[in-house]
């Protein structure tokens, strides 16, 4: 079988996994697990499973005051608003799954390629798997399996399942209880591929309270891997013709009033989370594409594909998104997320 990269790699970071693009939704549906009710967005603690990551990891930090956002007509911002370039939300093909696997689900033995610390060595990993799991419709075919009891997630790029054994392209264990970046992924940023997505029971409650993960078409991607994000597409060099590098943040100034954008109530929810907390660049994709979960409502997703069309007319790029200015600085435009409770 012949494999070729995933990613390009910055030479201290080994992630090495199979080339392939995201591709577009075309709204069929996909059985899917029902979401765990432990945690709300007023509770006093995190599940790790529904809100994963710690309170300074950069999915979990607001949008600050000083932030600085590119201009009307800069170049970075006419991209983003470039018709020519389809918006688009994939949820039931081409999206990540997630689903929480219990000490008394089957046991299934997943041989994989390749992992961010194995990157050239085969190898498998034992997990717990409900039998109801599927991976995502789509040649990615992402499912990612949370531990209840460890809060580790198990993300699994192009995996194929057949009764207790399955085979997955790339593999990578993450710790929800870190910052979500850094140490691998599926997506092409090199960080977990849980940051980002906008999950069924948000829309649910009404509220993000993260920032969203967003991939761009090559004709706006441009080769060089900005903070949170480590790495970007194998073939960077080949498909990147644009002006925004894998990892930059973009968010809808506070100097926009949403509620004048003429948006359903879905909408306002995503445009909330985009002005507070903004979107990170993770991947490549056929359009400028967003994440939710399979299982949300097809009204839902077709609410937000039409109100994703006014909400990029506002969005900017952060200029000044860094380490030691994550969101940009200065007051967060919300308060922090709730205590994380580990298992």
């Amino acid at each position: 079988m012949t494999r070729s990269t995933r990613f390009r790699l910055l030479p201290f970071f080994g992630l090495f996994a199979a080339a392939c693009a995201s591709g577009g939704d075309q709204g069929t549906p996909a059985a899917y697990v029902p979401l765990s009710t432990s945690t709300t967005a007023e509770a006093a603690t995190r599940d790790p499973f529904r809100w994963p990551f710690d309170d300074t990891s950069p999915w979990n930090t607001p949008i600050g005051s000083d932030a600085e956002y590119a201009r009307a007509d800069d170049p970075t911002t006419l991209e983003l608003r470039d018709p020519d370039i389809t918006i688009w939300l994939n949820s039931t093909e081409w999206s990540h799954p997630i689903i929480e696997s219990r000490p008394d689900d089957p046991v299934v033995t997943v041989g994989y390629e390749t992992t961010a610390t194995a990157p050239f060595g085969p190898g498998t990993v034992e997990i717990h798997l409900p039998r109801t799991a599927r991976p995502a419709i789509g040649a990615d075919a992402h499912l990612h399996v949370v531990e209840s009891e460890t809060a580790i997630a198990h993300e699994f790029f192009q995996m194929n399942i057949e009764g207790s054994q399955a085979t997955a392209v790339y593999y990578v264990s993450t710790d929800l209880s870190g910052s979500g970046i850094e140490t691998g992924g599926t997506r092409a940023y090199g960080g977990s591929a849980l940051g980002g997505l906008i999950r069924t029971w948000e829309m649910d409650e009404g509220h993000i309270g993260h920032a969203l993960a967003v991939a761009l078409n090559g004709d706006q991607l441009q080769s060089g891997p900005v903070w949170p994000a480590v790495t970007e597409d194998a073939v960077a060099d080949e498909t990147y013709r644009g002006l925004i590098p894998m990892g930059t943040l973009m968010a809808i100034p506070d100097s926009i009033d949403i509620d004048s954008l003429f948006l359903t109530e879905e909408g306002l929810v995503v445009a909330r989370a985009l002005q507070d907390y903004g979107a990170y660049v993770v991947d490549q994709s056929v359009a400028m594409t967003f994440y939710a979960e399979p299982d949300l409502p097809a009204l839902t997703v077709a609410r937000l594909r039409d109100d994703l069309q006014r909400l990029r007319r506002e969005l900017r790029v952060v200029a000044n998104n860094s380490p030691d200015t994550p969101g940009g600085g200065g007051t967060p435009a919300a308060p922090a997320p709730p205590a994380l409770e580990v298992p």
